[in-house]
């Protein structure tokens, strides 16, 4: 039968006509407010607490997995982003060596061609002048 507040109050009612008042409401207030088998004992707490220990234990170890987990791709991401780099890097190399490599080509040609001209002018004007 569960506990209601009218029983609980004809309960105090008939302590009261026995004990007294004082004692009634000192031994009522002794009384979970709810029936015993909602009261939590010691024991109850300790099993809760081993249990909760037990799912944080859990937890912890799913979140350190978690984080290795995350390193490790983290570094897998470090390596190939460094693979590419270098691979970036050695095309930009490549083809800045290409460039000033076809950049000197012409500047020599440029050269022999001045030095050309120059060497023509100067034997027009030898004749010219009549050398």
């Amino acid at each position: 039968m569960p506990i209601t507040e009218e029983c609980r109050y004809q309960l105090y009612k008939r302590l009261e006509d026995t004990l007294g008042s004082d004692d009634a409401n000192t031994l009522m207030e002794h009384l979970p407010p709810v029936g015993w088998a909602d009261v939590a004992t010691k024991s109850d707490l300790f099993v809760l607490r081993d249990h909760v220990d037990a799912e944080i234990t859990l937890l912890r170890n799913h979140v350190d997995a978690e984080v290795a987990g995350l390193s490790r791709d983290v570094r897998h991401l470090e390596a190939r982003m460094d693979l590419r780099f270098e691979a970036l890097e050695h095309r930009f190399d490549g083809a800045l060596a290409s460039g000033l490599h076809r950049q000197f080509v012409q500047i020599l040609a440029s050269v022999a061609a001045l030095q050309t001209v120059t060497l023509t002018l100067a034997v027009t004007v030898n004749q010219l002048l009549g050398g």
